[in-house]
């Protein structure tokens, strides 16, 4: 026996098993099953025999009448309507109905028959010692086989009209070439009884058994090659099946499942149950499992996700309420069917929502947020997400002060404004002391720009902007006075000194009054604070002191300066500060986002809602 590495993912489970619809009455032992697209049929102790043979149709067992007491222990279909199960005393029954009804073909044998196998719907063999069976026909006859078999075997599996693997007592396989008729004998490394075998080809197989043995030949048996240990040495597997030369299960105390030909193991989640057989043939593996407290059962496993779901909107994106309703088209799952949707907002933990097709989330902020849903089948298998994007956008756009706040006379002067807003931004027009000059033009960076000539230094400018995004929402900016100067009407060019700003901390949704020094030989005219670049406020100039009370709405750092303008048009700058705007201590914070949600059960009618809240993009002053 030569032991080679293999890598399990013992701790990583895969989706589950799911109980069949009907399956209260079972009070035998089962022992074996087999099953197809069509037909699935189990057998057990005192002749036990449970069938479906509308297995695409529905999730129920009928039992069978059976015409022995005899306990059985292999079934095998050949197609869907034609069924063999053998058992002790040599018992051989007969459904040719998807397993409806049952005749009793024995001729006399008394040998235990363990197990039974057919490559097609004529070539079989019947797991027995001292001596097997096999057929040519259906199983219509039975010959026995010309060698002894000295061990006790206990499971047969045919792969082709003529190869044959039996595997038993004291790790000893047997192989037939010609049918049946003769077997030869050897062993597989270990001493441990093997309870199943599985060849997905003439040579390539596996066989497995107690204290987890599992072992692996790829020359028709020559050598075996596996794990020795599996798991921890003292559990048994009863069985393995591969559906193809990728997927196969190792079942019994504990259950795995691989999908790259057993280099690597899953293990399979089972609630606990050993898994007495399993049948990989029909649409999903189907098992008969057992555990204490429910006894017998037949399940399917289901490791298949349901599809995303599809058609995914939201009833306005963008969307002037913070009130938005998503909907979405079912889930398809061919397993065990969509149990529950779930649903994230701006990436939050899923939350389970029932089985319902729609949302509404109520938002506490504007801006972008994102909606994810998935759909989770019967056995926890989860979708894949299908996600939106959704604009929140209940304000008007904040629009600047005009920039700049001097312009000489007869020049033309380019006054442009900045302006934020959740969504797109479609137009601004200028207004020179309330009257509308036009429309301005977009530069495609958040700002608008627009040629104005003052004719007057003696007139009093109030300019301001108005603008409108693409819900139809209006933001004004407030009116600046626009100090208008001769191009030569003085001598002076010495701009004014200017001080930082203070404070450099305030807190959300108070008023907070900043400060700086100001001074110029000639006196200064106009001071204005600019908030992250932008004209934000007219200050009060006092002496040597110039005042402004702003007003931020959210917590975060925010760049301030101040410049000042002297009757000569001379602009002074002062540093920039950065102002740290933060909750008030005495107040609770609130959460980025929150989620509840809500279902009525009763018919017809159910809804569900969530609040979520973002950071907005702009503040107030």
């Amino acid at each position: 026996f030569t032991a080679v590495a293999f890598l399990f993912a013992r701790n990583v489970f895969a989706a589950g098993f799911i109980d069949l619809t009907t399956y209260s009455g079972i009070s035998d032992t089962l022992t074996a099953i087999d099953g197809n697209y069509f037909t699935l049929v189990t057998v057990g102790e005192n002749g036990a025999i449970y069938y479906n043979n509308v297995l695409l149709a529905n999730n129920e067992l009928d039992s069978a009448t059976s015409p022995t007491t005899n306990t059985l222990y292999g079934v095998a279909l050949l197609d869907e309507n034609k069924a063999i199960a053998v058992g002790e005393s040599g018992t051989i029954l007969v459904s040719e109905d998807g397993g409806a009804t049952w005749s009793d073909n024995s001729f006399g044998a008394t040998d235990t028959f363990r197990a039974i196998d057919f490559y097609d719907a004529s070539n079989g063999i019947i797991a027995s010692s001292p001596m097997p069976l096999y057929t040519m026909d259906g199983g219509n006859t039975w010959l026995t086989s010309m060698s002894i078999v000295s061990d006790t075997v206990y499971d047969v599996d045919v792969v082709g009209p003529l190869t044959a693997y039996m595997v038993g007592e004291n790790g000893n396989y047997y192989k037939t070439t010609d049918g049946g008729i003769t077997w030869s004998s050897g062993n597989t490394g270990t001493t441990n009884t093997l309870y199943g075998v599985d060849f997905i080809n003439s040579n390539t197989g596996w066989a497995v058994g107690e204290n987890d043995t599992v072992v692996q030949t790829t020359d028709g048996g020559v050598t075996w090659k596996g794990v020795a240990d599996f798991n921890s040495g003292s559990n048994n597997f009863e069985g393995v099946y591969f559906s193809d030369s990728s997927t196969g299960y190792v079942f019994g105390d504990f259950s795995y499942k691989t999908e790259d030909g057993g280099r690597n193991w899953t293990k399979m989640s089972t609630g606990g149950d050993y898994i007495f057989d399993m049948s990989t043939k029909t649409a999903w593996p189907h098992a008969i499992t057992y555990n204490g407290t429910d006894g017998v059962k037949i399940a399917y496993y289901d490791d298949t996700a349901p599809s995303a779901v599809s058609n995914l909107a939201a009833d306005n994106n963008p969307s002037t309420s913070r009130n938005v309703t998503f909907s979405w088209d079912e889930s398809l799952d061919t397993g065990s069917g969509v149990e529950f949707y779930r649903i994230s907002i701006d990436g939050l933990s899923y939350i389970n929502i029932g089985d319902e097709l729609s949302y509404t989330v109520s938002f506490n902020a504007d801006g972008e947020h994102t909606f994810s849903v998935e759909a989770v089948d019967g056995a926890g298998n989860t979708s894949d997400p299908a996600e939106i994007t959704v604009t929140v956008d209940t304000k008007g756009p904040a629009v600047s002060l005009i920039d700049p706040t001097t312009a000489e006379v007869d020049v033309a002067t380019d006054l442009s404004v900045t302006v934020i807003d959740v969504s797109d931004v479609v137009s601004c027009n200028l207004y020179v002391n309330s009257v509308d000059q036009g429309a301005m033009t977009d530069n495609n960076d958040g700002t608008f720009t627009l040629q104005y000539t003052f004719t007057d230094t003696a007139v009093t400018y109030d300019v301001y902007a108005t603008c409108m995004d693409e819900l139809g929402q209006v933001g004004t900016g407030s009116g600046v006075s626009i100090l208008v100067t001769e191009a030569s009407a003085s001598g002076d060019t010495q701009a004014p000194e200017v001080g930082e700003i203070s404070p450099d901390s305030a807190i959300v949704d108070e008023t907070t009054e900043f400060s700086a020094s100001v001074s110029d030989d000639t006196g200064v005219a106009v001071c204005y604070v600019y908030q992250d670049g932008a004209n934000t406020a007219e200050m009060t100039v006092s002496g040597s002191v110039a005042t402004a009370d702003l007003t931020f709405s959210e917590a975060g750092d925010y760049e301030l300066e101040v410049q000042c303008l002297d009757d000569a048009g001379n602009i002074g700058i002062g540093t920039a500060v950065t102002v740290t705007v933060s909750e008030d201590d005495a107040s609770s914070s609130s959460p980025d986002s929150s989620s509840d949600s809500s279902s009525d059960s009763s018919s017809g009618s159910s809804s569900s809602s969530s609040d979520s809240s973002a950071s907005e993009d702009d503040s107030s002053s």
